[in-house]
């Protein structure tokens, strides 16, 4: 996982193998509330990705998760 900064926004990119399953995660109905729960707070600090007019901003690394095993 690493996690890039683009002005006021980060970008998390995870590395998954093939046998990742995110819908696994619902399964559990009380983790499922929770993700939930999550995802709507999240998402009312979301914005559209473009900054100051452009589009594709560049994005600086801030954290990679091999570096902190």
């Amino acid at each position: 996982m690493e996690i890039y900064r683009a002005g006021d926004r980060l970008i998390m990119i995870m590395e998954v193998t093939d046998s990742y399953n995110p819908a696994a995660l619902d399964t559990d109905s009380a983790r499922s509330v929770e993700i939930t729960s999550w995802h709507q707070r999240m998402a009312q600090l979301q914005k559209a990705p473009l900054t100051d007019g452009v589009a594709w901003p560049e994005a600086h690394r801030v954290f990679r998760q091999s570096e902190h095993d």
